[in-house]
């Protein structure tokens, strides 16, 4: 508030106050006395000012009195408050300030800049400045103080710091570390992926060691992932080369931010168990092989390795361990096979560290058929009808009938009703067969080897070669004749009674 006062020698004058080049305030008060008081000053009340006295006899003006009215700094009325917002949220800050004459009011973050995402609003009303700002989609960088700056023409005035505090999810594992299970001197990876809206930290940690083998590395890479802005995600590896046995154990990822941690955890497991590198084969014996060396396997591993046969109980469909001496040994043996040791096998090798089962090997056992009467060479001639017999017996323990078919060297022969014949009966109770193989009218091309093959199974089998030789009956007359000649010559040189020569001719039809 400011009083101007204007004092005259003399009494009983009128007063008048004036403002040069301007008007009086409204404001002002005792602007017809002798007292000019102007409250609430403000800068345009700024000026000089001068008080004119008159009475009947005249007026009078006294001199100008120059009052300047200098502008406070602008007083915050509302500070900005801290405020707690969510990740991907808004934040509001309001700051409010009383200010004579033109002001502006701008917003800073302290030690850093302002997010792109912000937007200010201000508004006015007399002499009150107020301005709101506003950050849009908050992330974890956004976090910090920010404060207002009002200036005027007397200067500026700082807000109190106001803290953007953004609550971070605590990191979130998307993939987990998997349980590995490695030979020894084998090489071991374990991946773990994290995402966080703030920096993440990664560690890997050895249950029960405080540090990692010293053949262990690891290595990381950051991704972007489709889930948001401001997201960090993370692959870190940990990787174990020529891993050890004793290098078994639990191995955790653990992610952290401001938050806290997740861990996931993953077992190495190293597999010291025997190895099969030679699996047993299926095979066919004959019945009662003796000796024989059936089924062979070959293994590694570490200590005492150990094997055990076993055969497939098709009757209580089980595996048993067969009845013999060498059950458990690589190589299985028999001393005498037979239909009975038919069936599927394998084998389990193991250690003391675990054990492997091996493939199945199936065993196929076989009676061999014995032939027990076969025609021998046979000579005939031509026109002739000839018959080779072949009588077999069959196994006992054979599981197959037995069956006889004829052969002219390679050739199948079959019968065809008119110049090749096949009759075959069966003793079943007997475990015999009869066959017999009839040629109508042979000629020389007939001739040659046949065989009898009896089997019970493509590959047990025995047979019996029968040599057919077919001549012309001029050729034998022929030989008679001389044959009878030559005694003839000889007789008739030791008793000379003979003088004709006998001559014989025949001709083969």
């Amino acid at each position: 508030m400011l009083s101007v006062k204007c004092l005259p020698l003399f009494t009983n004058f009128n007063y008048s106050w004036e403002m040069k080049n301007d008007k009086v305030s409204s404001r002002a008060q005792g602007v017809n006395t002798g007292v000019l008081t102007i409250a609430n000053l403000k800068p345009e009340d700024s000026g000089e000012y001068r008080c004119v006295m008159s009475n009947s006899t005249g007026k009078i003006a006294s001199g100008y009195a120059l009052i300047t009215v200098k502008v406070a700094l602008p007083v915050i009325i509302k500070q900005p408050k801290s405020t707690v917002v969510e990740i991907h949220g808004t934040a509001t800050f309001e700051c409010t300030a009383r200010s004579y004459g033109f002001a502006s009011i701008t917003w800073k973050r302290l030690n850093s800049e302002l997010p792109l995402t912000v937007n200010v609003t201000v508004t006015k009303s007399l002499n009150e400045i107020t301005s709101v700002l506003r950050i849009d989609k908050v992330i974890g960088f956004y976090k910090g103080s920010y404060y207002c700056v009002i200036t005027n023409s007397a200067g500026f005035v700082n807000s109190t710091f106001a803290k953007c505090v953004v609550t971070v999810p605590c990191p979130e594992m998307i993939i987990t570390p998997s349980p590995a299970k490695v030979r020894p001197r084998a090489n071991v990876t374990f991946s773990c992926l994290a995402w966080s809206y703030s920096g993440l930290v990664y560690r890997w940690n050895r249950i029960n060691y405080s540090i990692l083998p010293t053949n262990a590395s690891v290595s990381f890479q950051d991704k972007s992932l489709p889930i948001d802005a401001g997201c960090f995600a993370t692959v870190y590896e940990l990787t174990i080369s020529h891993v050890q046995v004793m290098q078994e154990g639990r191995y955790c990822c653990v992610a952290s931010n401001e938050c806290g941690s997740v861990t996931e955890c993953a077992w190495l497991e190293v597999d010291t168990s025997p190895i099969i590198t030679v699996q047993p084969k299926s095979g066919t014996y004959k019945h009662r092989s003796r000796h024989l060396e059936v089924l062979r396997i070959a293994a590694t591993g570490v200590g005492v390795i150990r094997y055990q046969w076993q055969k497939f109980d098709t009757t209580n469909s089980s595996w048993i361990a067969p009845s013999l001496k060498a059950r458990t040994t690589p190589n299985l043996i028999f001393r005498v096979l037979t239909q009975e040791d038919e069936g599927t096998y394998r084998c389990v090798v193991s250690n003391d560290d675990g054990s492997v089962v091996s493939d199945n090997a199936t065993i196929t056992v076989y009676g061999a058929p014995i032939i027990t009467y076969s025609s021998a060479g046979v000579v005939a001639f031509e026109g002739t009808k000839v018959t080779l017999i072949c009588n077999a017996t069959n196994d006992v323990d054979a599981i197959h009938p037995l069956q006889i078919s004829w052969y002219n060297g390679t050739q199948l022969l079959k019968s065809d009703g008119k110049h090749i014949a096949i009759f075959t009966t069966n003793n079943s109770a007997a475990h015999q067969i009869y066959s017999s193989l009839t040629l109508e009218s042979v000629n020389h091309t007939d001739g040659g080897e046949y065989v009898c093959h009896a089997f019970n199974h493509p590959l047990c089998y025995v047979e019996n070669k029968i040599n057919l030789t077919v001549e012309c009956e001029f050729l034998f007359n022929y030989v008679l004749i001389h044959t009878m000649y030559v005694l003839v010559i000889i007789y008739a040189f030791y008793y000379s009674s003979f003088t004709n020569i006998l001559k014989v001719h025949n001709v083969c039809c």
